[in-house]
């Protein structure tokens, strides 16, 4: 019994990964994503279509993702079962049924107030694709994938690691939101889009951890993206802008209930009662 409780204990050791090799494992997953995002663009010329433009971009940036996490030796944090899918939609409930309430309402008042989305059918269609592959998979997959699973990996299980981890991975999430000022002159709605980004990182982390499910993460972090979107980008083919959604005299006052609500929302998930589910290994035990 002892000697297999050591054998354990060494095998989860070497699944750990040393800190040079975590390290490498998350700038080689930023370098890859921001040389793809280069490439495309210098390439894409050749594209007229941007929307096909933005979904072959947002492609090949996943499937890069996927490659770092395959090659060292996380694999098995990409695997999928329906029990731990579902699992992962019901854990991550609140904001679940929050998107599809508002993807419902702002999808029918896209259809009564205009009619045919103005985007165009197919590229509706290619936007929702581009949506799905940057927001859900790409951004799930770097910042819970690699970013919190590798930082995880490194320090070893225990509730310590994992919240360090999940901390880690939301405030990066955060804060490369900051890039959306090269595109938008929003400056207060994308401030304010940092900090309540950083709470629904960490709800989305807490969300992963009771679940070993990333793939429940894409779907959730997309539907909710796509709830906020598809009037104004698909319906009304308008740029959309953070206080644009929120409104310019309320953005503070909203992204602040938005960042209480995240944490409220994480610490329950995270709860004594519960946080047990966090350290189970495989998706199966989910």
């Amino acid at each position: 019994m002892r000697q297999r409780l050591y054998d354990t204990m060494a095998k989860e050791e070497n699944k750990k990964l040393s800190r040079k090799k975590c390290a490498a494992g998350i700038i080689s997953a930023l370098a890859l994503s921001t040389v793809s995002t280069v490439v495309i663009s210098r390439f894409g010329k050749y594209i007229e279509n941007r929307y096909m433009q933005s979904t072959l971009a947002s492609l090949i940036d996943a499937l890069l993702l996927i490659a770092v996490i395959v090659l060292f030796g996380q694999g098995d944090k990409l695997r999928f079962t329906f029990r731990s899918f579902g699992k992962g939609l019901v854990v991550g409930g609140t904001m679940t049924a929050a998107s599809l309430i508002m993807l419902t309402i702002n999808t029918f008042k896209g259809i009564t107030e205009i009619g045919t989305p103005r985007i165009g059918a197919i590229n509706g269609l290619l936007y929702s694709a581009a949506l799905f592959l940057s927001v859900g998979m790409t951004e799930e997959l770097m910042y819970r994938g690699v970013i919190m699973n590798f930082v995880r990996e490194t320090m070893g299980e225990g509730k310590k690691s994992m919240i360090i981890s999940m901390i880690i991975s939301s405030v990066m999430f955060g804060v490369v939101h900051l890039f959306n000022l090269a595109y938008t002159d929003d400056v207060i709605g994308t401030l304010c889009q940092v900090g309540y980004a950083m709470s629904l990182g960490f709800m989305l982390a807490a969300v992963y951890a009771r679940s070993h499910n990333i793939w429940a993460n894409v779907i959730i972090h997309f539907l909710f993206d796509l709830s906020l979107l598809i009037y104004g980008e698909v319906f009304k083919n308008v740029t959309v802008t953070v206080s644009s959604l929120a409104g310019e005299h309320s953005i503070v006052l909203i992204s602040a209930a938005i960042f209480a609500a995240g944490i409220a929302v994480s610490m329950f998930l995270l709860r004594k009662k519960k946080i047990g589910e966090c350290f189970e290994n495989t998706p199966d035990a989910a």
